[in-house]
């Protein structure tokens, strides 16, 4: 799956206010990375799935979502609900071999471990809310060395993580091999979501027949593997839309969608919105949210 960390390679780090609003009326799409990721909830409920696990967050809780782990974000109630997420690579995470080997790699290869929830009112929750917050200014601002800085900080949350690691009451239990199975064919549309795909070759990329493979998702993602890919195939476009100025045709056919007007429609459908509308408001949101 593709990453996300806004500096690139060179400095695997993300922090960035989220709204469940953002997405569409599916909600995020189920996904993984291969950093870390920590969610903290700022308003309203947020519902998580993490592999076969489903849980509740409150205005205040943590989740800590270990590498390349399947999971999503779905809105719990009617109000707007939004979080902090924050985004590691582990390559940003010390590199001393006796340090590394002893706190960072016990968590990050730790094959029973998925996440760990921290309740808002926990001590290392309070911590990591502390670090979170400097960290903000640190992003927002850039000053000079702001990247030793949040280096630093990075290691501030992983030792207050660690210590909820080796509690291991709140540690999950490893994926089943049928997320294991889903992985594969979820994969396989990210690769090829603009070819003419169907149910059979989704299917097939797992090794498992046509029912088992529909089962599969509407069980961990509550769509069809048609209406994954086809949610899949307008986020990628919208993502076209904010950072391009490619002609809304070639969006089209660049994701999977051969005629205009069909795209269109489910673009609408999916965003409230045309998708000129679209790139208007984010491309306007972009350029008054722009540092000097």
């Amino acid at each position: 799956m593709k990453d996300i960390y806004v500096e690139g390679a060179s400095f695997p780090f993300a922090l960035a206010h989220r709204s469940i609003s953002e997405y569409s009326v599916h909600g995020e799409l189920p996904h993984w990375h291969n950093g870390i990721e920590l969610i903290c909830v700022s308003q309203g409920h947020v519902r998580c799935q993490t592999n076969q696990h489903t849980f509740l967050l409150h205005k205040g809780d943590l989740c800590f979502i270990n590498q390349k782990q399947l999971h999503r974000l779905i809105q719990s109630d009617a109000g707007d609900s939004r979080y902090i997420a924050l985004f590691i690579g582990a390559g940003l995470l010390i590199k001393h071999p006796a340090v590394y080997d002893k706190y960072i790699l016990p968590m990050l290869e730790e094959p029973s471990f998925s996440h760990i929830l921290l309740p808002g009112q926990n001590s290392n929750a309070g911590k990591i809310r502390a670090a979170l917050r400097e960290m903000e200014l640190y992003w927002r601002e850039r000053p000079c060395g702001y990247e030793l800085e949040l280096i630093a900080l990075c290691h501030q949350v992983f030792r207050q993580l660690y210590l909820a690691f080796i509690e291991k009451e709140n540690a999950a239990s490893p994926a089943d091999g049928n997320i294991l199975l889903l992985k594969k064919m979820i994969e396989y549309l990210a690769e090829r979501y603009a070819e003419n795909l169907s149910l059979a070759d989704v299917a097939q990329a797992g090794h498992v027949s046509k029912s088992k493979c529909s089962r599969l998702f509407k069980q961990y993602t509550g769509l069809s593997p048609i209406a994954y890919l086809i949610s899949y195939r307008l986020e990628e476009s919208a993502a076209m839309l904010r950072n391009s100025l490619e002609p809304v045709a070639r969006i089209a056919q660049a994701c999977g969608f051969s005629q205009q007007s069909y795209y269109n429609r489910l673009f609408f459908r999916e965003y409230k919105c045309t998708p000129m509308e679209y790139r208007k408001a984010k491309q306007a949101d972009g350029k008054s949210g722009a540092r000097p």
